[in-house]
């Protein structure tokens, strides 16, 4: 016999911990990419004050020139890397949240098997609809872990190197 009150709780709780499972890598990823940020605004700044200083510098219009094309290739090279750093970030995060979901959708094809075999235990013997439940569900399992290992290939070929 099914306790639904017990049920209900559990199933709460268990959608809590959903909840704060996901907060923990949301969190991470917000905290790398504010630090990624933060240090990319303080190197900006550096920069642009020691390029300011020695284009104060200059003597005359060639110089200058000069100085253009000189200080122009290291904003090009820390440009790239930031945006290497964004990649990662984002790399990184996503295998986060793709495991969390990868964990979820495991809970909840266990539960949603449990409640079929409950289901099962309570109808009536010999039962269409339970065979038929069981099917279903077995189905649904299978489809969905093609659709799982078809999305983790798919994520794999778009990585980078």
């Amino acid at each position: 016999m099914m306790n639904f009150p017990e049920q209900f709780a559990a199933l709460n709780k268990a959608h809590v911990d959903a909840i704060l499972g996901f907060a923990a890598p949301t969190a991470t990823s917000a905290e790398r990419f504010a630090d990624l940020q933060m240090k990319a605004a303080k190197a900006a700044f550096t920069d642009v004050t020691e390029q300011m200083r020695t284009v104060a510098g200059a003597k005359d219009g060639t110089e200058l020139l000069q100085l253009g094309t000189k200080l122009s290739q290291p904003m090009a090279e820390k440009a790239t890397a930031y945006t290497q750093g964004i990649l990662a970030a984002a790399t990184e995060t996503q295998g986060e949240f793709t495991k969390f979901v990868d964990t979820q959708v495991a809970e909840l094809s266990k539960h949603f098997s449990s409640a079929i075999e409950q289901a099962a235990k309570s109808a009536p013997a010999g039962c269409a609809g339970t065979r038929w439940s069981r099917s279903s569900a077995t189905r649904c399992r299978a489809a969905s872990s093609r659709i799982g290992r078809s999305a983790r290939r798919s994520r794999s070929t778009r990585s980078p190197g």
